[in-house]
């Protein structure tokens, strides 16, 4: 978990350093830095799938809704119905933390 976050932290200030290159480029220049906009891009992109991967606590729906019972637990990230049985929600790739329900489960 350590590696992935130090990993988002690096990305995030590769995306920092050539957005500050960019901005330093004449306009002509900077339309012509393919290059340097496409490393910022793909760190992003990086970022987002290394985020799904560090496990976000399940969110369980408090039955206000008339659609949804109460009881019903969803992704963090994408609010997509998910089971106790899965480890990645199905919709959006997000790393789910079950902990606390298991526990809450086992009493």
């Amino acid at each position: 978990m350590n590696d992935i976050k130090k990993s988002i932290e690096v990305l995030k200030e590769q995306i920092i350093k050539n957005e500050k290159i960019l901005d330093g480029l004449p306009e002509k220049a900077r339309a012509r830095a393919t290059d340097l906009s496409n490393v910022v891009k793909a760190c992003h992109v990086a970022i987002s799938a290394l985020e799904k991967q560090i496990p976000k606590k399940v969110k369980q729906y408090n039955g206000k809704s008339i659609f949804i019972h109460e009881g019903v637990f969803y992704c963090p990230s994408c609010q997509e119905n998910v089971s106790m049985d899965d480890v990645y929600c199905c919709q959006c790739g997000q790393s789910l933390d079950w902990e606390d329900w298991e526990v809450e489960n086992e009493l």
